[in-house]
């Protein structure tokens, strides 16, 4: 909700709360980097709820958030990504399995502040302090969670942006916890921290491809570094325009420390074929195809087939929101298709 129009300018708010039911894929599967974006504890809950303060212009600004929010909305996020349904495509493994309850990501999320500086229309440096535990474990079907303990630490995250051009995203990353932890093998203590990189671009109107890669320290963390990429293409059948179908690989390695006890294989790796095609101007429908070589929750686990069905349907006011976006909290909103410079007259 913006109050431009009641003469407080940059100023918002935002709350979401969701619902979840159904029992848990990845239960059955064993996979680390869980093949169902939604998956997750049967539970109704306050996902986000905060403020937020903009000053400046389009072209030049500085925006300022508290509150409970989503980490990835605005760190480690790829657009063309979105329309993919496992949850590494949404944010890397090595960031969504760190920490001792995750980052502030659905499920759960966690209470902070977030500043946004972009002193040029290309370029951005975001950077949050967060809860350094998400939610309360004790407590996973909690409505509400924010605890602020002083022993849970915090998450410091920091992102740069760059779009050289409109069909070009080039973002880098790092986070760390405050708090140390024992190591896997239980020899010392270290840190929760990595770094990561992606980008993405639009090859043509029609095709988007992206890569993401991360690492962090494998002392203490199970997932010790990440690869992924993949290929969207929109509009590829006559009179299909709103139509995508795409294909998308996850790479998510086990730490030494974590295999070593459990005789894990070195990664487990995902490939995903989707396609979304929109029934009406409210209803869209997206079959799903997933092969899981080496699932990682479980060394005893067999590579696994998954066959899916998303349904979305999108509502809005004034007008209905486009029926590409599920409007969740696993999928971010892809950006505008750059403009067809074939088109431009010349002269």
């Amino acid at each position: 909700m913006a109050f431009d129009r009641l003469g407080i300018e940059g100023l918002s708010l935002h709350g979401q709360i969701f619902r979840i039911a159904g029992s848990s894929l990845s239960e059955r599967i064993g996979d680390v980097q869980t093949a169902d974006a939604i998956d997750a504890v049967p539970t109704m809950r306050l996902f986000e709820a905060w403020a937020e303060k903009r000053w400046g212009s389009a072209d030049r600004s500085i925006a300022l958030r508290v509150g409970l929010m989503d980490l990835n909305a605005d760190f480690d996020s790829i657009s063309a990504a979105g329309s993919f349904i496992n949850s590494s495509h949404g944010v890397g493994a090595d960031l969504a399995r760190s920490g001792l309850n995750g980052p502030s990501i659905y499920p759960v999320s966690a209470f902070g502040a977030r500043l946004d500086v972009a002193p040029w229309k290309r370029f951005a440096i975001r950077y949050a302090l967060l809860d350094g535990v998400a939610g309360d474990p004790a407590r996973p079907r909690a409505f509400v969670i924010a605890r602020l303990a002083p022993r849970d630490g915090s998450l410091s995250i920091a992102q740069m942006d760059w779009r050289p051009n409109e069909k070009v995203h080039f973002a880098a990353g790092a986070w760390r916890y405050s708090r140390s932890t024992v190591t896997l093998d239980g020899a010392e203590r270290g840190y929760r921290q990595g770094v990561y990189a992606e980008a993405e671009g639009s090859l043509t109107k029609k095709i988007s491809v992206w890569g993401r890669i991360g690492v962090d320290d494998g002392r203490v963390e199970v997932v010790s570094g990440y690869v992924g990429a993949g290929l969207l293409l929109k509009g590829a059948w006559a009179g299909r325009p709103d139509d995508s179908v795409g294909i998308a690989v996850a790479r998510a390695y086990n730490s030494p420390q974590a295999r070593r006890p459990s005789d894990l294989a070195p990664a487990e790796t995902s490939v995903e074929l989707t396609y979304q095609f929109k029934l009406s101007p409210v209803l869209s429908a997206q079959p799903d195809f997933q092969y899981i070589f080496d699932p990682s929750l479980d060394h005893r686990a067999r590579n696994a087939a998954v066959l899916g069905l998303r349904l979305i349907a999108s509502f809005g006011f004034p007008k209905p929101s486009p029926p590409t976006d599920p409007g969740d909290p696993t999928v971010k909103p892809p950006d505008p298709v750059p403009p067809d410079d074939s088109a431009t007259p010349s002269g």
